[in-house]
């Protein structure tokens, strides 16, 4: 008997999920389920001022509906205090893992010491993922407990 209870708890559970899946995109944010949505996504903030600034207008704007944040990149700041003025605007983070660029590199947000296995003889970031493949070793870094 409780095993017929469990299966069947299971299979409404499994036919629930089913059916919220099959419902498009547009429905699931509120359109029709044939509408067309062109959803606008600025890449790459805190790279340059430049980029910010662009990206903020479009948002204000609302041409931009969401943006990424590259943390190890020089115009962090900047971006976190638009993100303060303005925390309805859909930020979220941009896994950077490298720096492809010849004369423009970063590094970690953590200490180097921490992630050897991510930065190079330099202490940027690889420019290629093949190289972060290559070198990095989750676990591997010398991370102290942080105290609560």
């Amino acid at each position: 008997m409780k095993n017929r209870i469990f299966f069947t708890s299971l299979l409404y559970v499994l036919l629930t999920f089913s059916l919220q899946a099959q419902a498009s995109l547009a429905e699931r944010l509120g359109y029709s389920k044939d509408a067309k949505l062109l959803i606008i996504h600025s890449d790459d903030l805190a790279v340059a001022h430049s980029e910010n600034q662009a990206s903020f207008k479009a948002m204000k704007d609302g041409s931009v509906n969401s943006a990424s944040v590259m943390v190890p990149c020089p115009w962090l700041k900047e971006v976190a205090e638009y993100a303060k003025a303005n925390p309805n605007h859909d930020l979220g983070l941009h896994l950077t893992l490298t720096s492809e660029w010849q004369w423009y590199k970063w590094g970690p947000a953590a200490p180097r010491g921490e992630v050897p296995g991510l930065v190079d003889a330099n202490g940027y970031f690889y420019d290629n993922c093949a190289d972060v493949a290559k070198n990095a070793k989750p676990g591997s870094g010398t991370r102290t407990p942080r105290p609560d």
